[in-house]
Order: structure tokens, then sequence, then C-alpha cells
């Protein structure tokens, strides 16, 4: 398979921080970059933008838009009316936000094609080291996301640096499934229901455990479209030291219930 990185005004769309990729292609990092750095090095700040699409004849296809990429112009793909571009920018930012505590250094990102298939791969700060061995293997977070329709924004973590199409589909083949999907479609309200998922992964776990039982509560009550309001409100508008408190009084027990036996009369 061939490496199939974008090319754009014969400027490959990839950058890469450490060792060259086989291919040697793209712009070399002098250290980990931010995702506002990896997105310009790798030439990813184009976005793609939807388009009405007719016929030769000028009969207009209302089910159907073209997306197209802003730079070039270049057809990216067709989708359907309910599909909403995630755009670079937002895409490689959301890392930035579901671990949020600066620990990320991004180490290679592109895109493949002609820039319908973007991903951004960012190295983890602790390493895995073998039990009675000197041999370590990486741990890298790997952001994948399309502009075409043909799949969901999808997060994996996996040891393999991805650098081309070869080893993005090492990733995609090897893995049972992702570990967070964020599918195209106009609903902000499943922000929350994707993001978190990663908490256990970060360095704020203080935050899952409030979020997870009062979450579980409210859309039992409101249902899952007011969740984000919720979530706002838990963080923005209540003091820490009211929080325990708070949880304690949302917390549900799914326990079985004990029935006492009656005693024997004599």
């Amino acid at each position: 398979m061939a490496h199939e990185i974008s090319m754009t005004n014969g400027r490959p769309s990839i950058a890469y921080f450490g060792e060259t990729p086989w291919h040697r292609l793209g712009t070399k990092l002098d250290a980990p970059a931010t995702a506002q750095e990896a997105i310009v090095a790798a030439g990813l700040d184009y976005e793609a933008t939807l388009q009405p699409i007719q016929t030769n004849l000028g009969t207009a296809v209302p089910q159907r838009k073209a997306v197209v990429r802003s730079d070039t112009g270049v057809v990216l793909g067709v989708v359907g009316n309910s599909y909403v571009p995630v755009q670079n920018q937002q895409a490689f930012s959301f890392l930035d936000s579901v671990v949020g505590d600066g620990s990320l250094g991004y180490h290679t990102a592109g895109a493949l094609g002609t820039g319908e298939r973007v991903w951004i791969l960012a190295k983890l700060p602790s390493d895995i080291r073998l039990k009675d061995s000197e041999d370590v293997t990486e741990k890298f977070l790997l952001l994948i996301n399309s502009h075409d329709g043909g799949s969901a924004l999808r997060v994996f973590f996996t040891p393999i640096r991805v650098v081309c199409a070869n080893t993005l589909g090492a990733v995609t083949d090897r893995c049972v499934a992702p570990v967070g999907r964020y599918w195209h479609v106009k609903a902000d309200i499943f922000q929350i229901e994707r993001i978190i998922p990663f908490y256990p992964f970060s360095r704020d776990r203080a935050k899952l455990s409030i979020l997870l039982k009062p979450l579980a509560l409210y859309r039992l009550t409101f249902g899952q479209p007011r969740q984000v309001e919720l979530v706002d409100h838990l963080l923005t508008n209540i003091p820490e030291s009211r929080i325990a408190a708070i949880r304690s009084k949302l917390m549900i027990n799914l326990s079985p219930i004990l029935y006492q036996r009656p005693q024997n009369r004599a």
C-alpha cells in the first residue's frame, strides 16, 4: 500500500517530531507541537464546506451536499443533509479539551488522499516497560477524522506511531473499538456523552466522579437533550465544598432490596 499522503501544491500534508517517516515526506518539528502548531505545519489549516449539488442539466439534488475543501476547491465527498463537518481545528482541539492538563505533545499530524481523512497523534506522558526487560513501548493517543462522510471522528489508544495510510490502517484493524466517537450530526447534546469516557484516562479523575451520577439522574428526569446544561452548571456554579454533599444526595442505590423475615411468634 502507498503512503497516500495528501499533496497540496507539491507540499505533503504531514508534520512529524522525532524519527523521519519511511516515506521521507513532511515538515520536521523541532519539538512536540501544540494542536494549532500541528495544523499549520501539516498544511491542515483548511475547512470542509458544504455546497449544494446539481446535475449536468442544472437540476438540484436537495437530498445531498458536496463537501468541498476551502483552499483547493476539491470535492472531498458527498453527504446527506444531516451531516455537519467537524473542522480540523475543532477536531484537534478536542483532545486538548478532554485531557485538559497540558500533558499532551503532538508528534505527527497529516492528511490522506485529497484531504478527506486527517489524523493527529499525541504522545502520552508515560511509557510501558515490560517486566524484567529493557524494552519500552510508547503510548499514543490517536484522533482520526473524515470529511467524506465515511466515518465518525474516532480516538484510539495505540503503541503505533502513525505516519501514513499503512500505519493508520494498522491501528484501526487491530483495535476492536475506539475509546470514543463523535458523529457528524447537528447535536451538541452528544458532546458530554462523548467526552466523559475520556476522563478516566486523563489526570482529571475528580471531574469524572463529580459528573457521572448527577448526569445519570438528570438524564432519567429530563432526558438527554438537557444534560449539557447540567454539566455546565455543576462545573461553573457549585463550590467544591458542596460537591461531595450534593453527590451523596444524588447517588442512586441499585443494590437488591433486603426483606426482613417475619419473626416467629411464640
